[in-house]
């Protein structure tokens, strides 16, 4: 393997230093930048925190809050941000009812702001599936895997529905719906928000109907512990953005996606596009006509 140069050759060796970037693999450079851009946002989190230790998640308002439906504009280019409100469930005109539904028209009706739950069922076709409602809470990701070995491990999709949660358990649990070949869903008027899409991204097709909403934001953080210190935060929120880059990387999501979410206030959310959920492949079909099978 080829030796990085010292910090004295760069400097005695300008060209030498730009060879040296030139020959690194494709992305290298744009992956060295998030990594700096990741810290840099992390360490404002961090001396935000004042020495409290982190733990990633969007602190949801907490079980049995009221779902309010709000009309929120679609994102168009330049234009994606809009208000995070935990309590909302967003809808893009005064006339549509924001009730999400299955590909097969079946109405979602289990309520979207309590600890996420599962549930097994088949469509018309007979093709079973697990839905997946509510927030990724703590021992969310163990509870699903029981979930699906409790049904046989016979469900093929993943249905979700989440304004978010805990990072490191949307971790775990997309790598379990990656394990066991499942592809995941985001229904019709279903929105998948925060720490959610990382659970999207696990699978090995991912759909989101066209008017779905997906989007990302700035993980708060949470006092665990109050004697931790600024520089254990700082480890942790490090340790988390290399967690989150490389997951997304190992599910063939470019994890240059993140970069939006650590730009986005946690007060704000990111909503993708239909055209950066499939440039970025967060998505890999993006359409509302589809047939489970």
């Amino acid at each position: 393997m080829e030796a990085e140069p010292t910090r004295a050759e760069w400097a005695g060796s300008p060209g030498r230093l730009r060879a040296w970037i030139e020959a690194r693999p494709t992305g290298w450079a744009l992956r060295r930048l998030f990594q700096v851009m990741a810290v840099a946002c992390i360490g404002g989190m961090v001396l935000d925190a004042a020495g409290a230790f982190p733990q990633f998640g969007p602190a949801p308002e907490g079980p049995g809050t009221r779902p309010e439906p709000t009309v929120i504009p679609r994102p168009s280019p330049g234009d994606h941000v809009r208000p995070y409100r935990p309590e909302i469930v967003p809808k893009d005109s005064p006339d549509r009812p924001a009730n999400p539904s299955l590909p097969d028209g079946t109405p979602i009706d289990a309520p979207p702001f309590e600890r996420m739950r599962f549930t097994f069922d088949t469509t018309a076709a007979d093709v079973p599936y697990i839905l997946a409602v509510g927030d990724i809470a703590t021992g969310t990701a163990e509870q699903f895997r029981r979930f699906d070995a409790d049904t046989g491990e016979t469900a093929r999709y993943l249905v979700l529905i989440s304004r978010g949660g805990v990072v490191g358990e949307a971790l775990t649990m997309s790598a379990r719906v990656r394990e066991r070949d499942l592809k995941t869903i985001i229904p019709r008027e279903g929105f998948c928000f925060s720490a959610c899409p990382l659970i999207l991204a696990g699978g090995i097709e991912r759909v989101v109907y066209p008017d779905a909403w997906v989007g990302v934001h700035r993980s708060r953080l949470h006092q665990i512990s109050a004697g931790a210190s600024p520089a254990d935060a700082w480890e942790a929120g490090q340790a988390s953005a290399a967690d989150i880059m490389t997951h997304l990387e190992s599910m063939d999501v470019d994890p240059l996606v993140w970069r939006l979410a650590m730009e986005t206030p946690f007060e704000d959310l990111y909503v993708l596009t239909e055209d950066q959920l499939r440039e970025t492949g967060l998505a890999t079909i993006v359409s509302a006509n589809i047939r489970l099978r």
